[in-house]
């Protein structure tokens, strides 16, 4: 699930993310988890509006690849229409 929320002021973007315990009792796998969302942020940081606070919040179970996760990400992105460039 994604939420995102405009601010008023057209300050910098702000990220939150949050991996359940339904993902893995594990907290090795879900900082990974974590880690791989933040990686993909980073790269499509210049790409989304500014001002913006998004919230990722993962409740799915299972270990999708990286690729899956950015492939995923990008599709709730567009269909939030943050990002700029749909791609």
């Amino acid at each position: 699930m994604i939420r995102v929320f405009k601010n008023q002021d057209n300050s910098s973007t702000k990220i939150g993310i949050v991996v359940s315990k339904k993902v893995s009792k594990l907290a090795v796998i879900r900082n990974r988890f974590k880690r791989q969302l933040r990686a993909i942020f980073r790269q499509l940081l210049s790409q989304l509006s500014n001002g913006l606070q998004i919230v990722v919040t993962v409740t799915t179970q299972g270990q999708p690849s990286y690729q899956q996760i950015c492939d995923d990400l990008q599709i709730l992105l567009v269909k939030a229409k943050v990002l700029q460039h749909g791609s």
